[in-house]
């Protein structure tokens, strides 16, 4: 809204004071949730990887899981402990794993 002037005036008018904008508007409603998340958050929440972890490297595979019909070819990433994520899938089979279970495996 703070973009649109027409908006900002009849505020003014309305309300018979003057509206003062942020020069970065756009981004005050992500600072605002940043800020709420960090006084509502337990002090130990996250899952922070730290700042190194643009050095790790990935591998990325793929398989054709035949469970159903659909006979969907799922892509995978991984770091060198562990498969981080699945996806390419038409039904939630493959994400669901992952996030129960920390992993996706060809089954079939």
């Amino acid at each position: 809204v703070a973009f649109n002037g027409g908006i900002l005036r009849a505020l003014e008018e309305d309300l018979k004071m003057e509206i003062i904008v942020p020069p970065r508007h756009e981004i005050m409603g992500a600072v605002g949730a940043a800020l709420l998340a960090h006084e509502n958050a337990p002090e130990k929440a996250g899952n922070f990887k730290g700042f190194g972890i643009s050095e790790v490297e990935y591998r990325t595979s793929s398989f054709v899981c035949r469970d159903c019909p659909a006979v969907c070819e799922i892509a995978r990433i991984a770091d060198a402990d562990r498969v981080v994520a699945c996806w390419g899938g038409k039904c939630d089979k493959w994400e669901d794993i992952v996030l129960s279970q920390g992993a996706c495996y060809e089954k079939y």
